[in-house]
């Protein structure tokens, strides 16, 4: 019969979802003034994702991180708790 299978999760909303969450619970119940993500040039599905929910591409981090045996670029994108709505939702501290 050979292993099972499991569906993949990728266009189904989790990442969007899950960054969504997070960030909302951050911002608004924990009060952090500011969330900072890195990014891997290449990887434009999880950018758009970080830029809908209202980060900011604040620049390239030359060789940032160790990935493996080699050091890797990273795009830094931003969210401040004073930007205002994330994804259409508040989350100004209360």
């Amino acid at each position: 019969q050979g292993p099972p299978r499991h569906r993949t999760q990728r266009g189904q909303g989790v990442a969007r979802a899950a960054l969504r969450t997070v960030t909302g619970w951050a911002l608004r119940d924990l009060g952090v003034p500011r969330l900072q993500l890195y990014i891997e040039p290449w990887n434009t599905a999880s950018a758009r994702i970080a830029e809908d929910i209202g980060f900011r591409r604040e620049g390239l981090l030359r060789g940032w991180q160790q990935v493996g045996d080699e050091r890797r670029d990273m795009a830094v994108y931003a969210l401040l708790n004073s930007d205002g709505p994330v994804d259409g939702r508040a989350v100004t501290a209360h």
